[in-house]
């Protein structure tokens, strides 16, 4: 089984593709490969040569037997590190 998880930015937090926003995007990435789970991130690239793609705060995350625990001890460390920020999780069609 896997769920959907969309971290969504506070009011004052960077844009998506501003490096201190990537970073802690990129930071998220490896809390969740330190715990041993399976995932995959989207990202936004562009068919220009000039045009720099960027990873979005889209995972796709595969649950298993200790998953659960750890993707929320991961994701509310993220939602509380600054305020108005939210994670979105959804499994099949249910959000």
């Amino acid at each position: 089984m896997e769920v959907r998880v969309v971290l969504v930015r506070a009011p004052n937090d960077p844009k998506v593709n501003e490096p201190k926003f990537q970073e802690e995007l990129r930071e998220f990435s490896r809390s969740l490969r330190a715990a041993g789970l399976s995932f995959s991130q989207r990202a936004m690239a562009f068919d220009s040569v000039d045009a720099v793609g960027h990873p979005l705060p889209e995972f796709l995350v595969t649950l298993g037997p200790l998953a659960t625990a750890a993707l929320a001890a991961i994701g509310g460390a993220w939602v509380q590190a600054r305020y108005g920020r939210k994670m979105r999780l959804k499994v099949g069609d249910v959000d």
